[in-house]
């Protein structure tokens, strides 16, 4: 299907233009792939000028131009007004021109004067979803009549010329799937190494604050299961960022149903190793409020809420976790597990910070950065 096929002309035209700057050929130097076609189109129907023309939205820009007077020749583009080769991406057709003084599509054209070009034959260059991108074609500086063979001749290099786009937008798609690759992988290990640190931070404060092996197996089990909860969220996530939200719901899900957990906040993108830290957090706390405080009982609530403020670079979230209506709350004789996780995760992602334990419910705020 050639472009004029397309019911919306507008939207024929911007996917055809869409198509060539995914070339990556625009404003690009010769190349001897290219010329030596247009030396070859220059030799075989014995001509003055052959171009490769690309057609943009407001000119003409030649990959290839072989016999081409200055200052064209280094300019290496025109601008419509001087353009044959529009034409041709206009009607998806070959354009046969004898003698462009006299044809009335052309005649009014600024290249007959300024480029020299009386006779004119042009070969769409179309890629196989039917976008034409301009022409392969050969001028004249004298009227002359085009033969089939002419014609056919032309077709055949246009032919190859394609074929040579094909190849580059090959190669600039495996350049880039490369990239991505490169780009995957480092992802991937910087997530491990942020997870082995995780782990072993986690297992470090475990032995220091569990009073038997019984009670460290458990709560081990109980934190890795949670850091796996939350990995199995990042693994949803494009590389290098994390949405927040999904994660801190990802954590607290089974919770909310329960109608005394409420969980507010905005989506916001994290580096991964906030969005791995946040959800720990998340879990401490809440495996707390199950265990000794407002969770405990039906009549105790916890509010979760978290905003972000700042812009890219300077960006950080805010986590309030409120509860009331528990068990008074009387401040521990020392530091447990859970404190100590959650002011050593705000402090290693360069945030702070507070644990209030007051008598109607424990309350924690930190400011973490979004990118540390």
């Amino acid at each position: 299907m050639s472009s004029g096929d397309h019911d919306n002309p507008l939207d024929a035209n911007s996917a055809r233009l869409a198509a060539l700057e995914s070339t990556a050929l625009l404003d690009t130097p010769s190349e001897e792939s290219f010329d030596r076609l247009t030396r070859l189109v220059r030799s075989l129907l014995r001509v003055d000028v052959a171009l490769v023309s690309l057609v943009d939205r407001e000119r003409q820009f030649f990959k290839s131009a072989e016999g081409l007077a200055e200052p064209w020749a280094s300019r290496r583009e025109t601008p419509l007004s001087h353009s044959f080769c529009k034409h041709v991406v206009e009607r998806g057709q070959p354009l046969v021109i004898d003698d462009a003084a006299n044809h009335p599509l052309v005649s009014g054209n600024l290249a007959i004067e300024h480029l020299g070009v009386r006779a004119y034959l042009g070969i769409p260059l179309k890629t196989p979803e039917g976008h034409v991108l301009g022409s392969l074609c050969a001028i004249a500086g004298k009227a002359r009549r085009w033969s089939e063979t002419d014609v056919r001749a032309l077709e055949d290099i246009t032919g190859l010329v394609m074929t040579e786009i094909a190849l580059r937008r090959e190669t600039e798609y495996r350049k880039e799937a490369q990239q991505r690759i490169e780009l995957l992988n480092r992802e991937l290990q910087h997530r491990i190494k942020n997870t082995i640190a995780t782990i072993q931070g986690i297992i470090q404060l475990s032995l220091r604050t569990s009073d038997n092996l019984d009670s460290f197996s458990r709560v081990i089990n109980e934190r890795l299961l949670a850091l796996s909860r939350t990995h199995t969220y990042l693994s949803t996530q494009p590389p290098g960022a994390v949405e927040v939200r999904g994660a801190i719901l990802a954590e607290i899900t089974p919770y909310l149903a329960r109608n005394n957990l409420t969980a507010e906040g905005p989506m916001v993108d994290v580096a991964a190793e906030v969005g791995t830290a946040v959800p720990l957090m998340v879990h401490e706390l809440t495996t707390n409020a199950v265990k000794h405080g407002a969770l405990l009982h039906e009549t105790g609530s916890v509010s979760l809420l978290w905003t972000a403020s700042g812009t890219e670079g300077g960006a950080a979230i805010h986590l309030s976790w409120e509860e009331k209506g528990g068990p008074v709350v009387t401040p521990p004789t020392r530091s447990g597990f859970g404190s100590l996780l959650l002011n050593r995760l705000a402090h290693q992602l360069g945030g702070h910070s507070s644990l209030e334990f007051r008598p109607e419910g424990l309350r924690y705020t930190a400011m973490i950065p979004c990118w540390p």
